[in-house]
């Protein structure tokens, strides 16, 4: 064989096939997103609010103080605050839950507080109103939860354990 003839003869390069090949797997996987979009798989969920809470125990009055401390406003009707004592269920049923409408304002901002009381069998709101009893036992844990009005999403916005022993 002659080397000037190895030289110039045609090859086919094998970049076309590849190129073709890559276009349609690109139509395909955009033809499979926009689908998902439109189709409702796509759907961002609600966001939980990034807001900070405290919760301040007081052991000589046997009281909870929880107060929005920092962040987001949180809508009353979204919030719940559920009571478990130490001596609950099992199963870990809420003992108690307390809607978000009891702090008395439709929206709960930075240093909106409410106090829980278990001596008094009452609970004092901001305003100094008083409800039954929510915190029946000496020791338990408090959960603060936030459930979307628009969607499915809750979050556990903050949980104390608390000990009055």
């Amino acid at each position: 064989m002659n080397i000037k003839e190895l030289l110039t003869r045609e090859k086919r390069a094998v970049s076309p096939v590849i190129g073709v090949i890559l276009m349609v797997a690109i139509t395909v996987i955009l033809a499979a997103v926009i689908g998902a979009f439109v189709i409702g798989i796509g759907d961002e969920q609600a966001a939980a609010p990034t807001a900070s809470t405290d919760f301040d125990q007081d052991l000589s009055s046997q009281t909870v103080t929880i107060t929005h401390k920092s962040g987001s406003a949180l809508d009353a009707s979204e919030i719940t605050i559920q009571i478990s004592n130490d001596d609950s269920d099992a199963d870990g049923d809420t003992e108690a839950t307390i809607a978000g409408s009891e702090w008395n304002s439709p929206e709960i901002s930075a240093g909106n507080s409410i106090q829980l009381d278990s001596i008094a069998d009452t609970e004092t709101l901001q305003d100094s109103e008083e409800t039954d009893v929510l915190i029946e036992d000496s020791s338990g844990s408090i959960t603060i939860v936030w459930e979307s009005s628009d969607t499915d999403s809750s979050s556990v916005l903050n949980d104390f354990n608390y000990d009055f022993d």
